[in-house]
């Protein structure tokens, strides 16, 4: 997919030694792709923009008037910005530090840049009044002119009144990594990989002692930190869904960090086979532990003789312990294929009890072998730790259902169990869910390949060789989690609500109008000489929280107890915001005195 670098938002404004550039074109002026999308259907059926648009601005006005002086300018200017931002195009720029030939004296090079249009004048007079309180070095200016508004900290290469003399939309660089990604993008996020290197060699540089400055070059190049060049994403509107797209710029031959995070072979069929066709969500990758640990021992060797003897005596100290060589026994033995999965037919259910893992082991024999001595380990030292009549009796334990061994470690309300069969280890919170997942792989039942949504959502991603692959079913998940997403969205906005945010009550649409906007979700990642490239769909921005079916009630209890606890301190705060006087802060633009709009 190519992109007109321009079109990435307030990119011809940004200088092009940015090290992060983050744009995002604003609720009013959406690509038009959003007409008819998701993301419409569902803000107009919900109260969701009311939160950017209202809460968090009346929040931020309102909370923590007893702070110090320059907490109080912090918030006063998001109170003033987050608005706007929400509201119109924007860009946040970093260029890294700027010593100005003096040491010790380094400037940081930022600005937030906002298109805000009629608001333009109110949020510069807002950011004025904050920015005016700021001490001389910090070098802030606010600019407004032709509705773009300014505000910049050093000597960003910034203004609202002409772009800079050498603007990031026009570099190479830039454009060879957004060409890569979706078109007529919502919002972007880059960042210069190299810039990032740069600036922190720059910082050590500055130091007095030479043992600093060798000690980061031999991190840098031990893990290979510089084979990772520029990253980027970009995420727009296509066929009503919302669709993203990122690139990690990591030419091959990659070592280090590069080659064990990014470097993977395409999907076998095996390990898709291994996913029943009925799973709700399923996700299937790399991960190869071995690899990791080669690259770390050698990377160790390159940074710190010490340090790396100090980590091969601990390995071979476990190895004398255990009988068990990490590297050989258990990470080799290990497969680099791994599956995950919730399918509500198996053998415990949907939700988060429902999870299942599976690796398609490269030894078989040997993994097990080396699990049974690493478990018999964990029950002798439980064993020691237990002593005494009156103590729980914790250990792993055998048992037998339908021929199968399977490994559990009872405690209350879960039951964590393990199996090794037809060359794969299953892993499952409940021995159930190990016998269904074995039942499965074993009599080849019908796969995840099957499932006409996962299969029309894949073709739709337009990944070939695949190294990752997630789905996540919607719909189905939506129906049977829909309270626990009303509990998270609670979670979230109650404890805002008790510092004055007044959010609105139907953030989360009712079920019925939601499901008319859902649809499959999920993603692809792949691997090339360029580097790593990765594709995701999803009905609207944030709808992948539907997939959090399960999870809803205990996240909110655990927010809900967090905000009980915190309420007397905010009360005590608002208390003494009463009784000492401050100085009158000017409310965002669009929000009145009394937090009325």
């Amino acid at each position: 997919m190519s992109l007109n670098a321009t079109a990435q938002p307030l990119a011809d404004r940004v200088p092009q030694d940015a090290i992060l550039y983050v744009g995002w074109c604003g609720a009013k002026h959406l690509p038009a792709g959003y007409a008819g999308s998701n993301l419409e259907g569902v803000l107009k059926a919900s109260e969701l923009a009311a939160v950017f648009d209202q809460a968090l601005p009346r929040m931020l006005a309102h909370v923590g008037g007893d702070a110090p002086d320059d907490v109080r300018s912090l918030r006063a200017m998001l109170a003033a910005l987050v608005g706007p931002m929400w509201r119109h195009p924007t860009a946040v720029y970093w260029g890294g530090m700027d010593a100005g030939g003096e040491r010790n004296r380094a400037h940081p090079k930022m600005a937030v840049l906002v298109q805000a249009g009629d608001e333009a004048a109110a949020l510069g007079a807002a950011l004025r009044a904050v920015v005016g309180g700021a001490p001389a070095e910090a070098q802030m200016r606010v600019e407004v002119e032709n509705g773009l508004v300014v505000l910049a900290a050093g000597p960003a290469d910034v203004s609202a009144g002409r772009k800079p003399r050498a603007a990031l939309a026009a570099r190479k660089e830039f454009r060879g990594v957004m060409d890569r990604l979706p078109k007529d993008p919502a919002a972007a996020v880059y960042v210069d990989g190299e810039g990032l290197i740069e600036f922190v060699n720059v910082g050590f540089a500055t130091f007095e002692a030479p043992a600093a400055q060798e000690g980061w070059a031999r991190i840098r190049d031990g893990l290979g930190l510089t084979g990772v060049r520029r990253l980027g994403w970009s995420g727009g509107f296509d066929a009503r869904d919302f669709v993203t797209g990122a690139f990690v710029e990591a030419p091959a031959p990659r070592a280090g960090v590069a080659k064990v995070l990014l470097e993977a072979p395409p999907l076998s069929a095996d390990i898709l086979a291994a996913i029943p066709k009925g799973a709700t969500l399923a996700w299937a990758g790399h991960l190869d532990g071995g690899l990791a640990l080669r690259e770390f021992r050698a990377a160790f060797k390159r940074i710190d003789d010490f340090a790396a003897q100090e980590m091969e005596g601990r390995l071979a100290a476990f190895k004398e312990a255990t009988g068990v060589d990490v590297q050989a026994d258990v990470l080799e033995a290990l497969g680099d294929e791994w599956a995950a999965y919730v399918d509500p037919a198996g053998g415990a259910g949907g939700g988060v009890t429902g999870l299942v893992i599976v690796n398609k082991l490269r030894d078989a024999a040997r993994a097990e072998k080396s699990l049974l001595l690493l478990q018999d380990q964990v029950n002798g030292l439980l064993a020691d730790q237990r002593r005494g009549a009156n103590r729980p009796k914790f250990a792993f334990r055998a048992i037998e259902q339908d021929g199968l061994t399977i490994h559990t470690f009872s405690l209350p309300g879960v039951a964590p169990a393990w199996a090794v069969k037809n060359g794969y280890l299953f892993v499952a919170p409940y021995p159930q869910g190990v016998v269904s997942a074995v039942r499965h792989v074993t009599a080849k039942g019908e796969s995840i390949v099957g499932n006409e949504a996962f299969t029309a959502l894949r073709k739709q991603l337009g990944q070939q060789g695949e190294t990752a692959v997630w789905f996540a079913d919607l719909p189905r998940l939506a129906k049977g989690g829909y309270a626990d997403l009303l509990m998270l969205a609670r979670a979230v906005l109650g404890p805002m609500d008790l510092l004055g945010a007044k959010s609105p009550a139907m953030t989360v649409p009712p079920l019925e109008k939601l499901l008319a906007h859902l649809g499959p979700a999920g993603g692809a990642c792949r691997v090339d000489a360029a580097g790593w490239h990765m594709t995701t769909r999803a009905p609207f921005p944030g709808s992948g929280v539907v997939a959090l079916s399960g999870l809803g009630s205990v996240a909110a209890s655990a927010e809900a107890a967090a905000a009980w606890a915190a309420l007397p301190e905010i009360i005590r705060a608002g208390r003494r915001a009463v009784d000492r006087p401050v100085a009158p802060v000017p409310p965002p633009a669009g929000v009145g005195r009394d937090g009325g709009l």
